[in-house]
């Protein structure tokens, strides 16, 4: 679904403002996540291209989710056990 609104947004905005606009309203997520991984997660000590030390990593992630709806959810036939701060595990 989010395909399709992204795409109808951008031909809408090629259609109407032009090519430019598309393309600018396009960069604005990936200057986002670009801004994450040479920024931030350096910023917090984790390589924004390898997510190592994995540990410091998950400890960020953790935290994010502890914020919002709790731990990301476990894909078919992966097992992932991630630690909180507190010492508890989600499986």
């Amino acid at each position: 679904m989010l395909k399709v609104v992204v795409l109808a947004v951008t031909l809408t905005l090629a259609a109407t403002a032009g090519r430019a606009w598309a393309y600018g309203v396009l960069l604005v997520p990936l200057a986002g996540a670009a801004w994450v991984h040479l920024v931030w997660l350096p910023r917090h000590g984790v390589s924004g291209w390898t997510a190592e030390p994995r540990d410091r990593y998950l400890a960020l992630v953790t935290r994010r989710g502890a914020r919002g709806a709790g731990p990301p959810p476990a894909r078919a036939g992966v097992s992932a056990r991630l630690t909180a701060r507190d010492g508890s595990a989600w499986s």
